[in-house]
This record gives C-alpha cells, sequence and structure tokens, in this order.
C-alpha cells in the first residue's frame, strides 16, 4: 500500500492513497446523479489525476470514453453524441488551450450532456478537487467481466474516429499478458510519455500493466526529450513507450545531453 504508484508533477502518490481518491471520485461522480452503466468523456492530459479520474470511473461501475487532449469541438461533439455520454471531464488549460471554453461549446450543442467535471480551476462548471468521500453511494464490488468497462477510439484514418467498447476481461487480459511479456516487475517504473489516453500506453504493458505489477507510474506532460529525459534521471525510468518519430528524436537528443539514462531497460 505504501509504495509508490504514480508521480505526476509535484505529487507523489503511492497505492494506498490512489485507491482512497478513487473513492473519493467515485462517491463524487455518483452524487452528480450518474448511474453504473453511463458513459463519460475522459479528456486529460497525463497528470496524476488521470488516474484517480479513471479509477474513480471504474470503482462508481461508470464507464470512460477516452479521448486525446489534441481533440478540439467537432470531435468531441462527434464522440459525446455518439456515446451518449451523460458527463465530460477534462483539465482546466494544457499547453495552452482553456478545456473549459471547449467545454461549453459542447454543452451548448448536446443539451444531453449533463455535467462538465474539471480537474484545476472549475469555473462554473463542477470542481473534480471539491469531491467528497462517501461510502454509501458507492456499489457493490461485484461486476460482469464480459461487460463493457470503458470505451477507446480508432485512430481515425478514415474520417472521425470509431467508438471500440473493451470488456473487463479483454481488457484485464492485454494488461496481465503484455506486462508478463515485458517482464514488468514492482521495481519497474513506467514513464508514460505518450497521451495516456491512447490504447499503447495504457495497456501494452503501459499504465495499467505498470499498476498490475505493482510498479510506479510517471507521468510525462510530454514526450519532448527535455521533458522526458530529466524525469528518467530523476525516477530511474526502466521502460517506457514511443512512436518511431519520437524515438529517432530522443535517438538524437541523447549524446548532445547530459542526463543519465542508465536505468532505461526497455525501449517500445
Amino acid at each position: 500500500g505504501e509504495r509508490t504508484a504514480v508521480v505526476g508533477g509535484a505529487q507523489r502518490w503511492s497505492y494506498a492513497e490512489l485507491e482512497r481518491r478513487a473513492e473519493v471520485a467515485a462517491a463524487g461522480f455518483l452524487s452528480l446523479g450518474l448511474r453504473p452503466g453511463d458513459r463519460v468523456v475522459v479528456q486529460l492530459p497525463n497528470i496524476a489525476e488521470f488516474l484517480s479520474v479513471v479509477f474513480g470511473l471504474f470503482r462508481a461501475h461508470l464507464r470512460p470514453v477516452f479521448v486525446l487532449p489534441a481533440h478540439r469541438f467537432t470531435e468531441i461533439v462527434h464522440f459525446v453524441t455518439r456515446a451518449e455520454a451523460s458527463a465530460y471531464v477534462v483539465a482546466d488549460r494544457h499547453d495552452g488551450f482553456d478545456y473549459r471554453d471547449l467545454a461549453d461549446r459542447v454543452q451548448a450543442e448536446v443539451p444531453a450532456l449533463r455535467h462538465v467535471v474539471v480537474v484545476g480551476d472549475a469555473g462554473h462548471h463542477v470542481a473534480f478537487n471539491d469531491f467528497a468521500a462517501d461510502p454509501a453511494l458507492l456499489p457493490a464490488e461485484d461486476v460482469d467481466p464480459s461487460s463493457v468497462a470503458l470505451v477507446q477510439i480508432s485512430g481515425g484514418t478514415t474520417g472521425l474516429s470509431k467508438l471500440i467498447p473493451r470488456s473487463h476481461d479483454d481488457y484485464l487480459y492485454s494488461i496481465r499478458a503484455s506486462a508478463d511479456i515485458c517482464g514488468l516487475s514492482p521495481e519497474s517504473v513506467y514513464l508514460a510519455a505518450l497521451p495516456a489516453a491512447h490504447n499503447f500506453p495504457m495497456s501494452s504493458p503501459g499504465i495499467f500493466g505498470a499498476l498490475h505489477a505493482g510498479a510506479t507510474v510517471v507521468m510525462a506532460p510530454m514526450p519532448t526529450p527535455d521533458i522526458a529525459f530529466p524525469l528518467i534521471e530523476r525516477e530511474k525510468v526502466t521502460i517506457t513507450g514511443l512512436v518511431p518519430p519520437l524515438a529517432l528524436l530522443w535517438l538524437q537528443a541523447a549524446p548532445r545531453r547530459r542526463h543519465d539514462l542508465s536505468s532505461l531497460e526497455l525501449l517500445q
């Protein structure tokens, strides 16, 4: 319980703290009137709260619909409408963009979207940071393993992305098998460099695979060498995953920088 589960910015949470925060989040979402099975669109950058939001949704038997920080009005309206989402979770700002303004426009376009929850300065929306624990609101933990756990999006190469439902048993098997193939252990440290909502950094083995193994997850707000290399050195990162252009950028940057990257054992 006291081992480090997630590091994000100035935040460093143990497994016990992550569980506590997830239960607070679950109670907060249910206090809004959401009910098990409702879909919640999640658009968050790589911050520690990504995990408390997501595990809170799981604990409340709600279904996260994962979208990327780069998505804007047209895509979000499409996802909210197709998923028949009841709520939308965003950060206040990231990389110079104000997601609260985007949420206002989406809610005006899709009135069925009842709640906007904001991590950070919520303005007139619901403040995630104001959620409070209420064990009485939490459902029994039993859940049908073959039921939908989460919804991901396709690559969108032929138009707007499609929605891909993933069941608990399907996704957990993928996590377990990926963690085993990559040799993850409690001593592993996984750097989430790519956007956490992608399937690759989420489950192959990714964030969930690292937590399944009892390892530590380090959230990188951006995947650039100037952000990632100091995190690798400071947190003794052992594994991360990149797309090929980023891997090439890292390889070109590494000889010109003085950061100690010797802890890195596996680059996917």
